[in-house]
């Protein structure tokens, strides 16, 4: 019996902030991987997520980009390994200029880009990302229109299609929903149809090359994301101190982590009156925490002050923002 045909490679996810990068990640891989919230800037280093799949058909009608990648009607199983980036946008701080810096960056090591927009199609903030796709034209890319599940006129797609296809010769163009997953199956087979065969990058039950520190430092920040205003967010970085497996089966595994702020102010708006914020933000990562790892986590919280750390190289490096990096130091 033939063995059938297997696909790898790399594929950047590229856009502006907020066009639902990170969703789209996470239901790629089919695990809440990358932090997700309705803020934009909410990813600020490239994470790595690994993607199986079996029997795609490939040979499906193209996109309004160009078309697809081919196949003849072939099913082959692939492996796509997703490089989540930042949000390209006009940086402020430090600490957003290398979060633009690692967005563009990845483009150049992947072996395709998926250009991701809303439904309102590209802006002037994804020009830079259409710069180095030119900058590359021996480089296939692809183009998802998120989010259509919020067009109530499905035909308010077109101008959006148009405008994709101008901008860029996409190998394909495909309107998507990365929260319901309306069109993913259909971009998972454009995608693959642009993979060279080879063999898996990485064993087939891992799905981030992240260590798991690292992931919980991300769903602390996260939830800090959800619980507090406009101001904090941006200016909150999480380190976990502490890690220690359970002595026993059943026990918790116990996480000692700190969330650090820029100013005193922010410190109390963290914490809250009675502790009440630190409380709901230590509750929402803990469950998120222990449903990842399959056990009990005992989470412990606490915030620190670290001045003006976005504009600080040295405090950038020492909470992970200095490089991909491989995690330890989160």
């Amino acid at each position: 019996m033939t063995a059938r045909i297997h696909r790898s490679g790399v594929c950047a996810i590229a856009g502006r902030p907020n066009v639902g990068k990170s969703t789209l990640l996470n239901r790629l891989v089919g695990e809440k991987l990358a932090p997700v919230t309705a803020k934009p800037q909410t990813t600020r280093e490239r994470l790595r997520g690994i993607a199986g799949f079996r029997g795609v058909r490939l040979g499906g009608k193209g996109g309004g980009g160009g078309g697809g990648g081919g196949g003849g009607g072939a099913i082959v199983d692939a492996q796509i390994v997703l490089v989540d980036t930042p949000g390209v946008h006009v940086p402020k701080t430090m600490l957003n200029e290398l979060m633009v810096k690692e967005a563009l960056e990845a483009l150049a090591g992947a072996d395709l880009v998926l250009l991701v927009v809303d439904h309102t199609g590209p802006t002037a903030e994804d020009a830079p990302i259409l710069a180095a796709l030119a900058a590359a034209p021996g480089r296939p890319a692809v183009a998802a229109v998120n989010k259509i599940d919020l067009l109530a006129n499905k035909q308010h797609l077109l101008p959006v299609l148009e405008k994709l296809a101008a901008a860029h010769p996409f190998r394909a163009i495909v309107p998507i929903s990365a929260a319901s997953g309306d069109g993913v199956e259909r971009l998972v087979q454009e995608l693959v149809a642009l993979l060279p065969e080879g063999p898996p990058l990485y064993p087939e039950d891992e799905y981030t090359d992240r260590p798991m520190r690292w992931l919980a430092a991300e769903t602390i920040r996260e939830k800090v994301f959800l619980h507090t205003g406009a101001e904090i967010p941006y200016s909150a970085a999480v380190t976990v101190d502490r890690w220690e497996e359970p002595a026993l089966p059943g026990r918790a595994t116990r996480v000692v982590a700190t969330i650090h702020v820029e100013r005193e102010s922010q410190k109390g708006i963290v914490i809250g009156k009675g502790a009440a914020k630190l409380k709901a933000i230590g509750r929402a990562a803990r469950l998120d925490l222990e449903r990842a790892l399959g056990g009990k986590v005992m989470l412990e919280l606490q915030v620190r002050v670290e001045e003006n750390w976005t504009r600080d190289p040295a405090a950038m490096r020492r909470f992970g923002y200095g490089g991909e990096g491989d995690g330890k130091n989160r």
